[in-house]
């Protein structure tokens, strides 16, 4: 691989990027220290960090001590800026801990206090600030929670900060309560009978707690979609009654959100002219409802309008829901022809979801689409899905699935290892 090809498959996660460097490991060093400072993650949220994934990189070389300074410098100097930059160097250092660097541990204690201290001292939630410290404290928080013992040593420190800052919300940090803290609720109840911050912490954050669960009780009983298995007919004629029947463009948005999840089971007209109207919900609205919609009409309009620039249309979704084996040469120039970037810029991530969706649809998605998508993609997720598939079609090659053992998401490495498992014992006499 030249160097341009592993930094972009280093952005993706890819299995080979490790491989490279045991082959070659001096011909990667940049590009892996590279890696130790900056934030690799597409979708942290939804995928993790690349920590495990740079930490086997890391591993090629014999003397690692360069890349451990370099990700502890980078973790004490990034800044909290909204970003998932200081999870994901938490999580590397975290790695090199583990493998007996005390510098890394030195690291991760003090970004630790550092954030702590800056809790106390930025300003109320209306400040931005104040937002981004809360994320990074709290993420940090959650990867320090290794043990009881840990758990309630930071519950002290939270509920310290809930006694001295007048602005902290009680669902500030309801994730490290959820996650970590409930797993010792009994531990920790017995100790807030002694322990002033601990009783602080636990009666903040049970009471935000029980809230919480509260709203998502009520919420299920207000749903204005309709469920994705609704078979009731007389509630999808009532909801197609009340779009028709709607007369301004808020009215008919509000009526055609009903379909976010099914399709609209009339003649689509109505709908094809909302999603060119200039009210932004309403267009919006329309959209949403033609993706679910397999109509001949609903193809022609989704092809015509395939490279409109709107910001809320989503025609090649519309053209997904209703695609047809033919087409295969258009969805494959869609793709190719839309700017693939990390930054993602163009839109291109929601197309490719697109894609992936059809699995629960006839046809389904082309196997060169599928490629394509596991070849390009930068969310991990996705290319995971995109494997899924593929593997389901019987498309992987020994030599993919080989790659896939050191992908960057724990998933695709644990569904390679046992596809490579399976045809071990088929072949096996």
């Amino acid at each position: 691989m030249t160097i341009k090809e592993f930094h972009n498959a280093l952005l993706q996660g890819r299995g080979k990027c490790v491989r490279a460097v045991r082959e070659d490991p001096e011909k990667y060093r940049v590009e892996v220290l590279w890696a130790c400072r900056e934030l690799t993650s597409f979708d942290t949220q939804c995928e993790g960090s690349k920590s495990w994934f740079i930490h086997e990189m890391v591993h090629c070389y014999p003397d690692r001590t360069p890349f451990v300074n370099a990700a502890c410098e980078a973790l004490i100097a990034c800044p909290s800026d909204g970003s998932w930059h200081c999870h994901c160097l938490a999580e590397l250092v975290d790695w090199f801990f583990q493998d007996g660097h005390q510098e890394a541990w030195k690291a991760l204690m003090k970004k630790y206090r550092m954030l702590y201290h800056q809790m106390r001292r930025v300003g109320p939630p209306e400040d931005n600030c104040y937002w981004a410290a809360r994320d990074d404290y709290e993420r940090l928080a959650v990867l320090f929670g290794w043990n009881r013992e840990y758990c309630l040593d930071i519950a002290r420190d939270m509920g310290r900060l809930s006694l001295e800052t007048e602005w902290l919300k009680d669902y500030d940090f309801y994730w490290f309560y959820d996650v970590k803290v409930r797993r010792y609720l009994r531990a920790l109840t017995k100790a807030a009978e002694t322990d002033p911050l601990l009783a602080e912490f636990y009666r903040v954050h049970e009471a935000a707690y029980q809230e919480f669960q509260a709203q998502l009780a009520e919420r299920k009983g207000k749903r204005k979609r309709l469920s994705p298995k609704c078979e009731d007919e007389s509630k999808i004629r009532a909801a197609v009654e009340k779009y028709l029947s709607a007369s301004t463009p808020d009215d008919r948005a509000e009526a055609l959100d009903a379909f976010f999840w099914v399709p609209y089971p009339a003649d689509p007209a109505p709908v094809l002219a909302d999603a060119l109207s200039d009210h932004e919900r309403l267009r919006s609205r329309a959209w949403n409802a033609l993706r679910n919609t397999r109509h001949p009409a609903v193809r022609e309009f989704a092809i015509a309008h395939l490279y409109d620039q709107g910001e809320d249309d989503d025609a090649f979704g519309a053209f997904c829901a209703n695609y047809e084996v033919r087409d295969e040469g258009v969805m494959l120039d869609y793709l190719k022809n839309k700017v693939i970037d990390f930054e993602e810029t163009t839109g291109w991530h929601g197309d490719q979801l697109s894609v992936l969706l059809m699995d629960k649809r006839k046809p389904l998605a082309p196997i060169s689409a599928l490629q394509f998508i596991f070849e390009h993609n930068y969310c991990s997720m996705c290319r995971l899905d995109a494997l899924r598939q593929l593997g389901k079609r019987k498309k992987l090659t020994p030599e993919l699935l080989e790659e896939c053992l050191y992908d960057s998401n724990d998933e695709i490495r644990t569904y390679a290892r046992r596809a490579l498992n399976r045809r071990k014992r088929r072949t096996t006499p």
